[in-house]
């Protein structure tokens, strides 16, 4: 990839368009991006990168704060980039997302990401993708690079290829793993442990199984047990005794069968005999049962005719007992008449009592207001002459006596009632006495109705206010109904009973007759003896029970030693094929984790073999920059296996004849040693990529750093990379470049915003 030039507006430092033009740079050597710090030089490289991958080149800049704060509000954010490659032509144009104001009012609007990628020819554009992460796509399969790669191999920057000289071997690891995409090796490491763990342990399972099965086997010979009690056991050998003894079983079954067949047989015929001779003396002890039954129906049938005749008699005494019944409740009906009078009485006793209290509580009241009212018109008397002599004047004649004197007049005390409160005590009073005759009246009202309720009760015990002549009631009611529930359940009973005797009369007669016309007399009456029957039956029942017990115990083991066989086989095949698969992952396994002529892991063997081709292909560029003193090396990995180490660095000085640390190196000597590893590492990169053709690089700074000699020596190095077709831009403010380089790109840094101008010659 080549560009031909880059147009930034609103980008960064840039407030308008601002185009980079690549043509007068030439087809190849060195060209100076030179400028004041800050003025915008690694920018440009940002918009290149942002062009073709959507992604800046620093990590300190972020894609989505790009926009210029000098650009005016109208004034869009873009890249836009036009480059060949192999022989074609090529237009990107990508916008970040961005916040920008409003064209009208106030406020901020949010301007959306944006790309297109399209092929040149002429007048003619054709494109070909559209969309952020479709143009990106389309630019990494055209260029055969990822943003990583692209950025490694054609973006030098000085901290981060600094940083590559003096990362620790895990560090180291980290970036070349992105920069080669090795990662892949380490899953594949990680798979194939994965695998072959899980193989020895399915193998181990296998073999486990196999031994279950073979100890779940039942099997009773003595070759068997020997080969099942053995250490190492074979299982070969196992399966071809077990199948012969399985044979033997299922001879055995056979033969058994046969045996059972006819012991079933013979059981049968002893079977109808037993049942024969069981007929005949079911028969006999059938007859015996209904003459023993006929003669208990008899005695049954005599001693219900004696009970019979006990009942009638007692059966003659119930009407007197209904007369006696009648009584009892006659004379319960007048208690319970006479209890309801007294309790009658009781209360109106009780609310005797209760209005005498009410008469003596109003008398009370009524002398309380009597003797209020009295002392009240006591006080208002006495009061009349202080009421007269307050009303006196010396020289006007008294009302009462008529001296125009009044050497002592009366005096009027504070408090006296004066008439109208006299008037309402007495109303007060009397109203009092009215409710004492009142009650007086309800009091005699309520005692004359007690007087009368005394004469009805006659006799009755009143003195402890009726209280045990009410008890006594209670107790005669009780005694008067329990009578008439006892002679009433006699009654019943006797009744019940003799109607149930003579039902049962009936029946047993019934019955009698019943059984006497069914009972038939058998030909034989002497019971046969069928202890012989049953004892011969017995023991052909256990010789039954004995065969199949032992064939279906056969059966069963049988049936579980074939399951086992099956399984035996199919998990002895599996384990075979499995160990076949084993055998040929195992060596693999253990070279991928460190069994190998370097110790290393696979990918960290992967790894060292790139670092390697890429430190013979830096010490050609070093030792040209430092007139062949300094060479780097990889130091050996130590001896752990699975090791992540083999990738420190140390460096070799031909001065002293000594390896010692990359960290040792001066600043100068650090830049030099960085450089041709960086530019190492995109040789490699290159030679990897399979012909990609990357035909730009920049180098971004730290030049500052070197003597006027040494800077000779990287300039020559850097002149030599170009080969006269590929084009090195150096990125830096050192002024003595400025006459060493005669192709340059200026950045101008202004108060409105940075300028850039191209100049040089082309060749």
């Amino acid at each position: 990839m080549r560009p031909v030039y880059l147009k930034l507006c609103g980008w960064g430092p840039y407030k308008g368009e601002e185009t980079v033009d690549f043509s007068p740079m030439g087809r190849g050597g060195l060209f100076l991006i030179t400028g004041p710090t800050g003025a915008g030089k690694t920018t440009i490289f940002d918009g290149l990168t942002y062009a073709l991958y959507g992604e800046v080149s620093g990590s300190v800049r972020e894609k989505d704060s790009l926009r210029s704060d000098f650009a005016d509000r109208d004034q869009p954010t873009f890249a836009e980039l036009a480059f060949t490659h192999r022989g074609g032509r090529y237009r990107v144009e990508r916008s970040p997302r961005y916040e920008r104001e409003k064209l009208r009012g106030e406020g901020t609007t949010v301007a959306g990401e944006s790309a297109l990628l399209s092929r040149t020819d002429g007048e003619q554009e054709e494109v070909l993708a559209q969309g952020g992460a479709a143009v990106t796509q389309a630019v990494t399969e055209l260029l055969g690079l990822d943003y990583q790669q692209y950025k490694q191999i054609s973006m030098l920057a000085q901290g981060e290829f600094l940083h590559l000289l003096t990362a620790t071997s895990r560090e180291r690891t980290e970036i070349y793993r992105d920069i080669f995409q090795t990662e892949i090796y380490n899953r594949m490491t990680a798979r194939l442990a994965e695998r072959t763990k899980r193989l020895r342990g399915e193998m181990d399972r296998a073999r486990e199984r196999m031994d279950e099965l073979a100890e779940s086997l039942f099997f009773e010979s003595g070759s068997w047990r020997e080969l099942l009690e053995r250490k190492t056991r074979n299982y070969e050998k196992l399966l071809r005794c077990a199948r012969e003894e399985t044979a033997a079983q299922e001879e055995q079954i056979s033969r058994l069968t046969k045996e059972e067949q006819a012991a079933e047989e013979a059981g049968k015929a002893l079977v109808k005999e037993n049942e024969k001779q069981r007929a005949r003396n079911r028969q006999i002890a059938d007859y015996i049962r209904q003459q023993e039954r006929l003669a208990q129906m008899d005695g049954q049938i005599a001693a219900l005719k004696a009970e019979l005749s006990d009942l009638k008699a007692a059966v003659k005494t119930l009407p007197g007992l209904r007369a006696e019944t009648e009584a009892l409740k006659l004379r319960l009906e007048r208690l319970e008449e006479q209890k309801k009078r007294l309790a009658g009485w009781m209360s109106r006793r009780k609310e005797l009592e209760r209005r005498q209290e009410e008469f003596e509580r109003r008398l009370e009241a009524e002398k309380a207001k009597k003797w209020e009212y009295d002392r009240a018109e006591e006080d208002y008397r006495r009061a009349t002459a202080g009421i007269l002599a307050s009303g006196l004047t010396e020289g006007v004649p008294c009302p009462v006596c008529g001296s125009l004197t009044h050497p002592a007049p009366a005096k009027l005390s504070g408090g006296t009632p004066d008439e109208k409160a006299v008037q309402a005590l007495k109303a007060a009073y009397e109203k009092a006495r009215e409710h004492t005759e009142s009650a007086r009246a309800e009091a005699a009202s309520v005692k004359g109705a007690l007087s009368s309720l005394e004469q009805s009760l006659g006799d009755v015990d009143l003195t402890d206010g009726g209280f045990l002549a009410l008890a006594l009631f209670d107790e005669q009611v009780k005694e008067t109904q329990a009578a008439i529930g006892e002679k009433s359940q006699f009654i019943a009973r006797t009744e019940q009973s003799f109607q149930d005797g003579e039902k049962r009369l009936g029946e047993l007669k019934s019955a009698r007759a019943e059984l006497k016309r069914g009972m038939k007399k058998p030909s034989q009456t002497e019971p046969a003896d069928l202890s012989l029957l049953q004892e011969e039956s017995r023991k052909n029942e256990q010789e039954r029970r004995r065969i199949r017990t032992e064939r279906e115990r056969l059966l069963t083991h049988l049936a579980g030693n074939r399951r086992a066989l099956e399984e035996m086989e199919q998990v002895r095949g599996r384990r075979e094929a499995m160990e076949s698969e084993w055998a040929g992952l195992r060596p693999l396994e253990r070279a991928a984790n460190g069994y190998n002529d370097r110790g290393l892991a696979f990918e960290q063997y992967v790894l060292s073999v790139y670092l390697d081709d890429i430190l013979q292909a830096a010490n050609r560029r070093l030792r040209a920059m430092t007139g062949s003193r300094y060479e780097l090396y990889r130091m050996p990995a130590p001896k752990d296996r699975r090791s992540r180490g083999g990738m420190d660095l140390e460096v070799y000085d031909q001065y002293t004849g000594k390896r010692r640390s990359v960290k040792s190196l001066s600043g100068g000597e650090s830049f030099k040693a960085a450089l041709a590893l960086a530019l190492g590492t995109s040789d490699v990169i290159l030679q990897y990529a399979g012909g990609i053709q990357v035909e730009t690089l920049f180098v971004d700074e730290g030049f500052g750093a070197l003597d006027e000699e040494s800077l000779d020596q990287a300039l020559d190095a850097l002149i030599s990379l170009s080969g006269g077709n590929r084009m090195i831009g150096i990125i830096s403010h050192v002024e003595e470049l400025k006459s060493r380089i005669d192709r340059q790109i200026v950045v101008e840094r202004t108060k409105n915003g940075s300028r850039i101008r191209s100049g040089g010659l082309e060749g």
